[in-house]
């Protein structure tokens, strides 16, 4: 087996694409050793102002400019005509023609697989407005997502990041689609859909509902971050009733065991969700006694998910960050965010994979998937290779995905699969885990390192008995390392790579996104790498172990964080002190009646910007030196205002700006167009009714998708998939009453 981190080399990418979106696009597929053909506009791009990291993302392509993007196309022909993707759009910016026919283009190079990033979804009413991260952020409601009296931007992009990987798992599905079928076709995503791609648990509807339904984190609720003797922060995890009298005993807090059924989570949703996870106020009261580095050594005893609060960047240092080598440095000095997975790739073979049975067939058919995960991570990067057309059997205990009992989390990543119980303990059960996986194409578990190795179905074993699997290994810090065995779940982490003191900007808060965003993105990234290995596979034949873990999914959702040859970092913008916006010309604003948002990207704008407002006179500094004072003067006027009447008037005056939905899951859950596309999936379940929730999140042209809200009980299909190994109705019995499989 040898490392290869270069799976991309043989591709070439043209770039047009402005934004971060498109940046972090490229970025990958350049760190994959894809060649990138860059064609920027004759000013320069000018998201690299509003996103620095942009820039030394692109170094090391071939770069271009032209007026229009037209111009552009044209002045690239011949590279298009070679060409494996082109990146388009992304973010817009005023006085820019960088519109093309995408149609057209796809015409004109039937193999190319064309990215399309846009504001909103193709097709929807929405879908030729400015194309903003912060119009996303307030046009689905993700700005209301975190706090129920104000609206909090989120200081992570994740409108960019999420369009980024649709957009990357939809390129590679092309990618694959067109080795079995030599044609290329179009793909789009849109930040609206990136911004889904996070907020799943919440954008969640049934009909009927009850306490494993309704369990989801409230908005205001307060995390487990405490300040220490030292003046140093910490967070913790209390996820189960063992952790919480462990964590209590080691503080000296009195405990009364109460036999809680559902494992220390919250059985009552109507109490005060500052003690959601637990008493902050009495946990408080002891952890201040501690210094932080003496109380982490207690509870990582424990073995409980904590972590120092560190700032954004102090823990690229850390053993284990240097161990697993996401850190890249350039050839200049400058170290950022690497690729977050790691590749093994094996010799070539013969085993391609099925052909497919028809053009429009989904990208992945015939593709079998066989997935050991459990809670989030891990299932979730198969369910999305499940929407891709992949037969994905979910392999769980007999007691099912720990995570089972509470729906609309198992759901978000279970959802579209077929589920068995099987006892792999068990030696019989063990022979079952074995042919099953000896009979896919693809192998996904994340247990902690060593546990797949002591079962057998780890990537060395199943290797050894089928070169051509692809297997992803999830973990939470590494596969191996210092801290390997260490328990690591979404919060602390976030902790420890520097989101909480970004997300506070200028008030100093410490803020933790309510979203899981580190156990969503690297799922995304699961089916990222695992993808690229599948391209890969259908051009060698050859198998691939795939290394992933939560640590470096969390630092990769930092990627605009660079460090400079001497060691600075170059600074990130920081939020205003209400998280309302990075500048005056482009944050969210309250009228009379609703926030809105307002992005005046230059000059020209913001002068008309003002004039709307009647401020023109009193605020005659230029934009690039507004501040705090020019802010409270806008403030002040679209206060004046409902919130329809300032939106139309800054539509007729031709300013950017979108309204903040307060109530946007319930828009869109409702929205036909977003339930004719398959982004919202209505699913009828027999006990909760009817269901709707988040579906697939980018198209492709001409391939179709599978997405589906289906989330069967454990062993459903347990039978099933038993009769097609071989297994007679009398054995399948007797392995039932044997304990060995579960059936439903």
């Amino acid at each position: 087996m040898s490392t290869n981190r270069n799976l991309l080399e043989s591709l070439s990418v043209v770039d047009f694409g402005l934004g971060l979106a498109a940046g972090l696009v490229t970025r990958i597929f350049a760190d994959a050793g894809a060649r990138i053909q860059r064609i920027e506009p004759s000013a320069g791009d000018p998201s690299y102002a509003l996103y620095p990291a942009g820039a030394v993302w692109r170094r090391g392509a071939t770069t271009s400019k032209a007026k229009t993007l037209s111009d552009a196309i044209t002045s690239v022909s011949d590279a298009l005509a070679r060409a494996d993707v082109c990146v388009v759009g992304g973010e817009d910016y005023p006085g820019l023609d960088w519109k093309a026919d995408i149609e057209e283009l796809a015409r004109r190079y039937p193999r190319l697989v064309i990215l399309q990033i846009t504001g909103y979804p193709h097709g929807t009413p929405e879908a030729d407005a400015p194309s903003v991260d912060l119009f996303a952020q307030a046009f689905s409601g993700l700005v209301h997502e975190q706090y129920s009296a104000r609206p909090m931007v989120c200081a992570l992009p994740l409108p960019s990041y999420g369009a980024a990987l649709q957009g990357l798992m939809g390129i590679l599905s092309a990618l694959i689609d067109r080795e079995r079928t030599g044609k290329g076709q179009i793909v789009r995503t849109s930040l609206f859909e990136g911004t889904l791609s996070w907020i799943g648990i919440t954008w969640f509807q049934s009909e009927r509902t009850d306490w494993s339904m309704d369990l989801a984190p409230p908005k205001d609720i307060s995390q487990l971050i405490f300040r220490c003797a030292d003046g140093k922060y910490i967070q913790f995890s209390l996820v189960t009733t063992s952790a919480r009298e462990h964590v209590y005993e080691t503080l000296g807090i009195p405990f009364e065991k109460t036999g809680d059924k559902h494992g220390g989570l919250p059985t009552k949703l109507t109490g005060n969700p500052r003690h959601f996870y637990g008493d902050v106020d009495l946990l408080q009261s002891y952890i201040i006694k501690w210094k932080r580095a003496d109380l982490l050594e207690k509870l990582w005893a424990l073995g409980l998910s904590a972590e120092p609060v560190n700032q954004p960047g102090e823990g690229w240092d850390d053993e284990q960050v240097v161990h697993n080598g996401v850190i890249r440095r350039d050839a200049d000095g400058t170290r950022r965010i690497g690729l977050p997975f790691a590749f093994n790739i094996n010799a070539p073979s013969d085993d391609r994979g099925a052909p497919k049975k028809a053009d429009d067939a989904p990208p992945l058919q015939g593709v079998r998937v066989i997935d050991f995960g459990t809670f989030a991570a891990g299932p979730h990067s198969s369910m999305l290779l499940a929407d891709l057309g992949a037969d994905v059997i979910k392999v769980e205990s007999l007691e099912g995905d720990p995570v089972h009992r509470i729906y609309r989390p198992y759901s978000m990543s279970s959802r579209g699969k077929r589920h068995v119980a099987i006892n792999v303990k068990n030696p019989k059960g063990l022979e079952i885990a074995l042919r099953l996986s000896l009979g896919a194409d693809v192998v996904t578990h994340n247990f902690r390192p060593g546990a797949a190795k002591r079962l057998g179905i780890d990537s060395e074993s199943l290797h050894r008995l089928k070169p051509s699997l692809i297997v992803l290994e999830s973990s939470d810090y590494g596969a191996t390392g210092p801290k390997a065995l260490r328990a690591g779940i979404d919060y602390p982490l976030q902790a420890f790579c520097g989101h909480e003191v970004r997300a506070g900007g200028e008030s100093g808060e410490l803020i933790c996104y309510n979203h899981a965003v580190i156990d969503y993105g690297q799922g995304m990234l699961g089916a990222i790498s695992t993808l690229m290995a599948q391209f890969n596979k259908q051009r060698t034949g050859s198998g691939a172990a795939i290394e992933a873990c939560l640590l470096n999914a969390g630092l990769f959702l930092l990627s605009e964080l660079i460090q400079s040859p001497d060691g600075t970092f170059l600074p990130l913008p920081k939020l205003d002190r209400e998280q309302t916006g990075f500048h005056p010309a482009e944050q969210l604003y309250k009228a009379k009646d609703s926030w809105i948002a307002i992005a005046a990207r230059d000059e020209e704008m913001s002068r008309r910007l003002l004039a709307v407002l009647g401020l023109e006179k009193k605020i005659a500094t230029s934009r690039n030196a507004w501040g705090g004072a020019e802010a409270k003067m806008i403030a002040e006027a679209v206060a004046q205002k409902d919130s329809a009447s300032i939106l139309s008037a800054l539509k007729a005056a031709d300013v950017w700006a979108a309204p903040c939905r307060e109530t946007g899951s319930k828009i869109a859950l409702a929205d036909g167009n977003l339930r004719k596309s398959g982004a919202v999936l209505a699913t009828q379940h027999p006990r909760y009714g009817e269901i709707l929730q988040i579906g697939k999140l980018f198209s492709l042209s001409r391939a179709r998708m599978t997405p589906s809200g289906q989330t069967p009980a454990t062993g459903t299909h347990t039978k099933e998939v038993l009769t097609e190994l071989g297994y007679t109705d009398d054995e399948i019995s007797k392995l039932s009453a044997d304990g060995v499989v579960g059936v439903a």
